[in-house]
């Protein structure tokens, strides 16, 4: 039997993670960090730890599964250290980081740890 261990999370800060929805109840983490999480409906949110020049930084992405079959991920704080890429529609196929084209995706440089938030708190 071959089992293969996912990679260490990253130890640099020039890994590059992604965050994106793959299916209505399932966001990935994959690349300098692997995760599954699994929010609730409204109101999630993403606290993300970025290690940068000048320290760690807290960022905050909103995550939504719309009405419109689609994850809508909403940088909340840091912009300068998250791009956004928007779905590129239902039927798309994954994208080369393996994010489907009903979610959006962030990619981020130099994560360290990544936890979900909602109206109740830290889960």
């Amino acid at each position: 039997m071959n089992i293969q261990a996912r990679p260490p999370a990253a130890t640099t800060t020039t890994a590059i993670t992604h965050i994106f929805g793959t299916s209505d109840d399932l966001i990935e983490v994959e690349g300098g960090l692997y995760d599954e999480l699994y929010p609730v409906d409204g109101g999630d949110v993403l606290s993300v730890t970025v290690t940068t020049d000048v320290g760690p930084r807290e960022v905050l992405i909103g995550v939504d599964y719309g009405p419109d079959g689609i994850w809508h991920l909403t940088v909340q704080t840091r912009p300068d250290l998250v791009t956004i890429t928007p779905a590129r529609g239902e039927t798309e196929l994954d994208d080369v980081d393996g994010c489907p084209g009903y979610s959006d995706k962030a990619t981020i440089v130099g994560v360290t740890s990544v936890h979900l938030l909602s109206q109740e708190g830290d889960r």
